[in-house]
């Protein structure tokens, strides 16, 4: 009994040391008695239309619109915090992301297919465009504005209607709430409540553009069962199948280009297609695509309609509805040794209407 009772204290103290050990959570202890002292800042589309080509030498399709239109708000007012050096005002864009950027921009979907929005953060000491320490561009993650304290903050915000890469199609810009901009102490949660930041006002886009048939968006070449004799070295090409793309619907006087990305790499740039890999892939080949109008080899380059994109195959200027691109695809020998196998590969292309 004795030994049995004098064990108690012993799990007792370790348990009260443990506990002691323990992290206290971080409690909240920035407020604002103003939160916010204006809810939202409203920018407006600065034009209502725009009539453009599907791939315009510009990627910007408008200017600059900003909220306020000059100078800056007051954001939050009669702020306290026991914790002022770890204070920041932040902000983030609530859009979708398209992976791309411009001037250090991340561009966000509008929902117009071609058409996107950068946009940038700002506190009271900065009007600049240009992404910077204290203007940043706003990414989908919470972005540091400036760090710092003050019982009041104050802010502004900048968007601009961008050309994402893609084709534009014809349709209506109108987005409302795109991001918000808040203080915050990092890595504790407080009640503070975000300013709103909308873009308001429609724009209308006409482009002048083709459109694929359905045939075309997704072709299959037989390019039939070769012998590696029929082989002669490296650069030979046996096999082989013809293809055409068909375009309809299209814009008179556009000048048509098109670039053919490698499904398997899309980072090469090179005139050989790659193969599918794969354990029973062939070694020592790839596809080589021709067109038929004037030979020329088609060389591979990024899923982009930007005028001037690398591997961009020019096609002329469009007289017709309908105009036929036609092309080859063969085996090419591209190693000394070859080993039988499938030869399988996969290529996109992306249309640019310059």
């Amino acid at each position: 009994m004795n030994a049995s009772t004098g064990s108690h204290p012993l799990w007792l103290i370790v348990l009260a040391l443990l506990a002691s050990m323990l992290p206290t959570p971080a409690s909240a202890t920035l407020a604002c008695t103003q939160n916010p002292v204006t809810p939202s800042l409203t920018a407006t589309i600065p034009v209502t239309t725009i009539n453009t080509v599907g791939s315009p030498n510009s990627r910007y399709l408008t200017a600059w619109f900003d909220a306020p239109a000059t100078g800056y708000v007051a954001a939050y007012d009669g702020c306290t915090s026991n914790n002022t050096g770890n204070i920041q005002l932040q902000g983030r864009v609530i859009l979708p992301p398209t992976g791309r950027s411009i001037d250090g921009f991340p561009i966000f979907a509008t929902g117009v297919p071609g058409v996107g929005i950068i946009v940038q953060g700002r506190d009271r000491d900065t009007s600049s465009h240009v992404a910077a320490a204290r203007a940043p561009a706003l990414g989908p993650d919470w972005t540091t504005i400036v760090q710092g304290w003050s019982v009041f903050w104050h802010t502004s915000f900048g968007a601009r209607l961008v050309n994402t890469g893609d084709t534009i199609v014809n349709g209506t810009v109108t987005l409302g709430k795109i991001g918000e901009i808040r203080i915050a102490e990092t890595g504790v949660t407080n009640a503070i409540v975000p300013v709103n930041l909308v873009v308001s006002g429609s724009l209308s886009i006409t482009s002048r553009t083709c459109s694929v048939s359905t045939a075309s968006r997704n072709i299959a070449v037989a390019m039939g069962t070769i012998n590696r004799g029929a082989f002669t070295g490296v650069g030979s090409t046996a096999g082989g199948g013809n293809f055409t793309v068909r375009l309809e619907n299209c814009s008179t006087g556009l000048n048509l280009f098109m670039t053919f990305t490698d499904g398997n790499n899309p980072a090469n740039t090179s005139d050989v297609l790659s193969l599918t890999p794969g354990t029973t892939a062939a070694k020592g080949i790839g596809i080589r695509i021709t067109r038929q109008d004037n030979s020329q080899v088609v060389s591979y380059g990024p899923d982009l309609a930007l005028p001037g994109n690398p591997g961009q195959l020019s096609f002329g200027t469009t007289t017709a509805a309908t105009r036929d691109l036609a092309f080859k695809a063969a085996y090419v020998q591209t190693q000394s040794f070859i080993a039988g196998g499938t030869a399988n590969a996969l290529a996109t292309i992306t249309m640019s209407y310059q």
